[in-house]
């Protein structure tokens, strides 16, 4: 069972911001071949996810994961996994797909909950180690 410290907070706080940022990128790169939809649904997703990281101290200082499932090892690796996904997949769905998932993840963070937070976990790590041929297309 680990509980999470400030220090762990501020971690998160920090991939989650990465990953805000990778998807703020990835979209002006990829401005010109994005549609209006996809433009809005990343850039909404970057904001989402900057809004959960800058409650992350607040909120996730304390939380106890009695499932050795959801470390926080597993939390930050895949958090960072996903960061370093959006800015080498070419797809725009797996984008979108992957962003959702860590929406999720920060939201079952916030929400405090062990369970959502091992079961939305699962979903992007499933995401992240999918095969290409499985993975949504765009």
């Amino acid at each position: 069972m680990a509980t999470v410290s400030a220090d762990d907070a501020r971690q998160l706080t920090r991939t989650f911001l990465d990953a805000s940022h990778a998807l703020s990128v990835y979209r002006s790169e990829h401005y010109e071949r994005l549609t209006d939809e996809e433009r809005k649904k990343i850039k909404e997703t970057a904001a989402t996810l900057a809004d959960y990281a800058s409650e992350f101290i607040d909120l996730a200082v304390g939380i106890t994961l009695d499932n050795m499932q959801a470390s926080l090892d597993d939390l930050k690796g895949a958090t960072a996994q996903a960061k370093e996904a959006i800015s080498t997949i070419q797809k725009v769905k797996e984008v979108i797909n992957i962003a959702t998932a860590l929406v999720g993840l920060a939201a079952a963070i916030a929400a405090k909950d062990p369970k959502s937070i091992v079961d939305s976990l699962g979903t992007l790590k499933g995401l992240l180690t999918a095969p290409p041929e499985k993975k949504a297309e765009n």
